[in-house]
């Protein structure tokens, strides 16, 4: 997960030259929710803006970071996720895992965060897997719930929410709380909230769990560890250098996974060569290494 540091100036613009009209039909149907005190409507526009969220996000889901196709083909495999939900909030962790965290987690909501059905700072394209089967209408939190009206930056000081929102710069940055070692997602914190974020999120979203996560970052880890060998033996041709940055930059795939490699490589280097052996042992054994 990393952040896209979009200003609410700019992604206002992108919205308005791809719809001039949404905002203002989205400020309409915002006041008919606020006036019913819940979300009651049976058809929606968000589904619209979707395509902006997809190229701000470099087709990339905002939380695990898989990359789909574009705007041509790849509507269908995103959704149009409402990062605090807007009809209803149920409670997180359920069945076998209720009793996976010893820290309060918030309570449900019938009601949910109605007032943010049509916010843009409350959406973002997510893949099918993260929003549907394992998002739903979860939102667990460290503080109390929100009430109407209250925007996005006041609910993250009186909430404390667990997950992280990495469009703009309301929220810290995912990658402050969230390191990997190798393919493994691992909390950067040592204690406190920060901590216990990526404890959430890393369970929340099953990043340790998902096999395909895991084959999909060896792949990009393996290819980066070629491309850093190839620089070291050649470090006057600027070729490997650029391929280098290319491989971790925002519109990559699994870039934050390829970042925090990056810095053992420069600081540890000798687990990083453990760590990328142990990438291509994935890729040639299609095993996964236990979190």
């Amino acid at each position: 997960m990393i952040r896209y540091a979009i200003t609410a100036r700019d992604l206002n613009a992108r919205i308005d030259a791809h719809s001039a009209s949404w905002r203002e039909r989205a400020e309409a149907r915002t006041a008919s929710l606020v006036a019913a005190g819940r979300y009651d409507e049976g058809t929606s526009i968000w589904s619209e803006v979707k395509a902006v969220f997809m190229d701000v996000q470099f087709n990339k889901c905002i939380f695990c970071e898989r990359q789909f196709e574009g705007e041509e083909f790849g509507r269908i495999e995103h959704d149009l996720e409402h990062f605090r939900p807007k009809s209803s909030v149920k409670r997180w962790p359920t069945g076998r895992r209720a009793g996976l965290f010893d820290f309060p987690l918030g309570s449900p909501n019938t009601k949910g965060y109605f007032w943010l059905a049509y916010d843009l700072g409350n959406y973002a394209a997510s893949c099918k897997v993260c929003n549907s089967t394992l998002k739903s209408n979860a939102f667990p939190i460290a503080g109390h719930r929100g009430i109407p009206v209250e925007n996005g930056r006041s609910l993250l000081n009186k909430e404390k929410p667990y997950l992280c929102y990495p469009i703009g710069r309301v929220d810290k940055d995912p990658e402050d709380i969230l390191d990997f070692v190798g393919t493994v997602a691992v909390p950067r914190g040592r204690r406190g909230h920060k901590r216990r974020r990526a404890e959430v999120v890393i369970e929340f979203f099953k990043l340790n769990d998902r096999d395909q996560l895991h084959f999909e970052r060896a792949s990009e880890l393996t290819l980066l560890g070629f491309a850093l060998r190839k620089r070291e033996a050649d470090p006057d041709t600027e070729r490997w250098s650029d391929f280098v940055e290319a491989l971790i930059a925002d519109s990559r795939s699994h870039a934050a996974c390829k970042r925090a490699f990056m810095r053992r490589w420069s600081e540890e280097r000798e687990l990083a060569e453990r760590l990328l052996h142990a990438a291509e042992e994935v890729l040639l054994t299609r095993s996964v290494p236990t979190p």
